[in-house]
């Protein structure tokens, strides 16, 4: 849900007086299902949330997956890399340079022309603004970038998607319109947690180093090699640079010190993505309430409700779902989406449009290789 509601549906008010809208921002994941009628379910009742009020007042957005390849290269990107990217950093190391970093400063002024020129600004999501993270570090998983580290990332999954209380998350989840009936509270929480009689960490704790070892998606061919693509991949290469997609969608981000060597060693992520918070347009949904511009109206993280996080492209010739919800089929579609009143991309896609058929269709080629 965009917004808070009732059990009737209706929005809850803001306040505050910080909200434009005059409602209170939820951003949270509803479960679909609930345990009512099952037949252990004793005294245990759970109404269903609002869903088909919520969807008449536009109040629902839908989410795929983000995919877990590589997490721990992206994990292993030091805080000063990624803001390094962003508009503000961009300006203060171009206007205040040193001897130490000159030759950084003068990629910076570089970056600095092309984000101004195509209306790029890009900005680090912190944890200052989450409601479990006060540390103010640079957020990076998730599609609005809302978390820090992928034991939180997994702890608050095992919590919302699968019930599982945990070390991080040791509260069962009390925030649907209706609260959480006493008698549905009967396990001890956490539910999944330290064993201290087998001195074993939890579930949670072996679900997060798995995440973290897997490896990133390998592309089709090496670029780095004459000969390694093929031609049309190639040229789609140099069309993804021609019309800065690579502003936002960064090739690589270096790895910094990790405890695990088998990550350091690989020094680079390349994951084409800057992983900062862009705004992607805003606009007026649908006559079916469906969405017409990528803004979703939520709020996460410090992320508002027409940013989102660029979304790393590796293993992008593998998938059949693009953008957060799904709703690409294809990568044209997913490309012309970027297009909206506000969105940083709107110059990128307007020189996307003016390529020639076979430059467009190469530059699919190359993505569809990743």
């Amino acid at each position: 849900f965009k917004w808070l509601v009732d059990a009737a549906g209706n929005f809850l008010r803001a306040s505050d007086g910080r909200s434009a809208t005059g409602r209170r921002p939820d951003g949270g994941v509803h479960a679909l299902f609930t345990i009512t009628h099952r037949t252990d379910a004793g005294d245990c009742t759970i109404p269903q949330p609002p869903f088909e009020r919520a969807w008449t007042n536009n109040n629902v957005t839908l989410r795929i997956p983000t995919p877990l390849f590589g997490l721990g290269l992206i994990e292993a990107i030091s805080d000063a890399t990624i803001e390094g990217n962003s508009l503000e950093m961009l300006q203060r190391v171009s206007i205040a340079p040193t001897p130490a970093n000159e030759l950084r400063a003068s990629q910076s002024r570089v970056m600095l022309g092309i984000h101004k020129k195509l209306g790029i600004a890009g900005r680090p999501g912190r944890g200052r603004e989450n409601r479990s993270g006060n540390d103010s570090t640079i957020t990076r998983f998730g599609w609005k970038a809302q978390n820090k580290s992928l034991l939180l990332f997994a702890g608050e999954a095992y919590n919302v998607e699968q019930g599982v209380t945990n070390e991080l998350f040791p509260n069962e989840r009390d925030d649907e319109p209706v609260r959480l009936p006493y008698p549905c509270k009967t396990n001890a929480t956490p539910e999944d947690d330290f064993k201290f009689a087998e001195n074993e960490t939890g579930d949670l704790t072996k679900f997060e180093l798995f995440m973290r070892l897997l490896s990133p998606p390998q592309p089709a061919c090496d670029l780095t090699q004459d000969g390694g693509c093929a031609p049309n991949i190639a040229r789609g290469s140099q069309v993804f640079d021609q019309i800065s997609c690579s502003a936002c969608h960064a090739r690589q981000l270096r790895i910094g010190a990790s405890s695990i060597v088998a990550i350091e060693a690989q020094q680079y992520a390349h994951l084409y993505s800057d992983l900062l918070l862009h705004r992607m347009g805003r606009c007026a949904a649908n006559a079916d309430h469906t969405p017409k511009c990528l803004a979703d109206d939520v709020a996460q993280g410090q992320a508002q409700g027409d940013e989102f996080r660029t979304a790393p492209l590796w293993g992008a010739g593998q998938r059949v779902f693009f953008l957060h919800d799904g709703r690409a089929r294809n990568l044209p579609v997913a490309i012309l989406a970027h297009k909206g009143p506000g969105s940083e991309a709107n110059a990128v896609i307007k020189l996307y449009e003016q390529l020639p058929n076979t430059s467009k269709q190469d530059l699919i080629d190359f993505l569809r290789s990743l």
